[in-house]
């Protein structure tokens, strides 16, 4: 099935696959069917999030990319790769302004996640409150820069929130993400006390 995930008008979000009862699937044939789909992103399964903390010579690269400094980043929220599926850096700026107009040189960015074998998106985000997240999820390839909705960014997300103890579990996450590439999108994000995070939003169907 072929949804705009996240939203609720096929404009809005993130167009992908959604394959159900996915759980006897192969690796090559899950690869299969998302080729077929023809998406960069196609949702089967759930896995036990992780994090881990970047080299400090890498953690500096990519902020370098990104036009940013330490100064940037929102002193509660510690720089972290977070694992759900993939593996995606989570930044949080503490700035409005600095989040909304930050910019970046594709190539540069992608030839650092390849290196660092980032298969996700780079997850930036600006904290509303303690359970409301803007998101930008980078991700250089082609002509795209920005993901409209990452819900494997925003299970990562809240794998990092549980692991770092930044919220009282379980817990609802709210991630709005999409608006700086004119597909907004909505994702919200379940967190419990142990096991797979769960990310959920509308969806409207693609003819």
């Amino acid at each position: 099935m072929r949804f705009a995930a996240f939203a609720n008008a096929p404009e809005g979000g993130n167009p992908a696959g959604i394959v159900l009862q996915a759980n006897s699937l192969s690796v090559s044939e899950m690869q299969r069917i998302a080729a077929e789909v023809g998406y960069a992103e196609a949702a089967f399964t759930s896995v036990e999030p992780e994090i881990a903390s970047l080299a400090p010579e890498v953690e500096n690269e990519l902020l370098a990319i990104l036009g940013l400094s330490t100064d940037s980043l929102d002193e509660q929220y510690p720089l972290r790769v977070a694992f759900a599926g993939n593996w995606h850096p989570i930044l949080v700026l503490k700035d409005q302004t600095v989040f909304d107009n930050f910019s970046f040189e594709p190539q540069a960015l992608r030839a650092l996640m390849d290196e660092q074998e980032w298969r996700g998106t780079v997850t930036v985000l600006h904290a509303i409150s303690a359970v409301s997240f803007e998101a930008r999820n980078l991700f250089p390839v082609g002509s795209m820069t920005e993901d409209p909705a990452t819900g494997s960014a925003a299970a990562s997300l809240g794998g990092y929130l549980r692991i770092l103890r930044l919220v009282d579990v379980p817990c609802s996450v709210e991630v709005h993400q999409g608006s700086h590439v004119g597909r907004p999108s909505l994702l919200t994000v379940e967190i419990p006390e142990k096991g797979g995070i769960t990310v959920s939003g509308s969806a409207s169907e693609i003819a």
